[in-house]
């Protein structure tokens, strides 16, 4: 079966491919001749073709890759454009594969994390859901059948169910409208900047994205201010981001930058980095080896980040099970409360 939408799993792929077609010393036209037959993908393989009939009409790697911008960002452009002009191709695309892998791994271990509660929170609600809409009102048919009167607790419960069976309807639209507003809003530039900045505050899962932020910018920066001048490194940097808050602070980080102010100072200002990544740099800036630095500065990130997901994951895992078990105790006491109930209506009305 083919593919039809091209996933970053597929670029990092590609790329790896490349890479080793390169490191073997065979030339560019046959490498992207070699990729082409090799893509399973139907979309990433026109992809590849377009490519390779661009270089064969003289464009470069860097200028064929620049037709895709939905595939191949500002920040591998420009990795690829500094490789061709050094002769180093293979090494470049080796660092790009590195800090693709990084990237990808940070996003597949945040979905795990979330997925967790989310899947606990869904199927206790969703048993509480059945027990209302299905089971009360079974239960209190029987009840009434009997000539009984429900306790306030017992009529708390069953008013519970017959809202939740009347307005059924209502609350599903409502649900749905309040979903497509809210991807509507998350869509526009302003919605997206306030929900991200609203995620970087977020407690503990807030530092965690801000260590992720913190990782990723650097080694994006570390990598590119080898070949570019900073104000430009930082302007590509920030199109690599997921976050619009990230992307706005480093475009004013850039335009500190510009007017000649220290970079650490800058970042500091902006105040979406943690603390210590600005200081790391700033005693760094004045003595050189700014790119060096930078690398180190998002591998001690990268270690924090795994260290923190492990806690996490280990807090997360037997947090779900118990909001699992909640659910499960609640819908238990639910039937077992009102099922006892019955033998003292039957013995009420003798």
């Amino acid at each position: 079966m083919y593919q039809t939408k091209v996933e970053r799993k597929d670029i990092i792929t590609s790329s790896k491919q490349l890479a080793s077609m390169i490191e073997t010393g065979l030339p560019i036209r046959q490498s992207l001749d070699a990729l082409v037959s090799l893509q399973k993908n139907s979309a990433m393989r026109k992809i590849m073709q377009s490519i390779k009939e661009s270089i064969e009409n003289g464009a470069t790697l860097a200028e064929a890759l620049k037709k895709h911008p939905e595939h191949f960002n500002n920040f591998y452009v420009c990795m690829i454009d500094a490789g061709e002009s050094a002769g180093q191709l293979d090494t470049v695309l080796n660092r790009l594969i590195e800090h693709l892998e990084k990237a990808e791994k940070f996003k597949a271990q945040i979905k795990s994390i979330i997925t967790y509660p989310t899947v606990a929170l869904a199927v206790a609600g969703l048993g509480i859901g059945a027990i209302f809409i299905f089971a009360i009102p079974v239960l209190e048919a029987i009840v009434v059948s009997m000539g009984g009167a429900l306790p306030t607790p017992t009529k708390i419960v069953v008013w519970l169910s017959r809202i939740m069976i009347s307005k059924s309807s209502s609350i599903i639209i409502g649900i749905i409208l309040f979903s497509i507003a809210f991807q509507w809003y998350r869509n526009t530039l302003k919605g997206r900047e306030f929900i991200d900045r609203i995620m970087l505050n977020l407690p503990v899962f807030g530092e965690l994205l801000k260590k992720g932020a913190a990782a990723k910018f650097t080694r994006t920066l570390g990598i590119l201010s080898i070949d570019l001048p900073i104000s430009e490194a930082l302007a590509v940097t920030a199109t690599t981001t997921d976050n619009k808050a990230i992307e706005k602070a480093i475009i004013k980080v850039s335009a500190e930058i510009a007017k000649g102010r220290p970079l650490a100072d800058s970042l500091s200002k902006v105040g979406v980095f943690p603390s210590m990544m600005c200081k790391m740099i700033g005693v760094t800036e004045s003595a050189g080896g700014l790119d060096a630095m930078l690398v180190k500065v998002a591998d001690f990130y990268e270690e924090e980040i795994d260290q923190a997901l492990e806690k996490i994951t280990a807090i997360i895992v037997p947090t779900s099970l118990v909001f699992i078990c909640i659910g499960v105790i609640i819908m238990i006491f639910l039937v077992f409360f009102i099922a006892c109930s019955l033998p003292f209506y039957g013995n009420s009305y003798v």
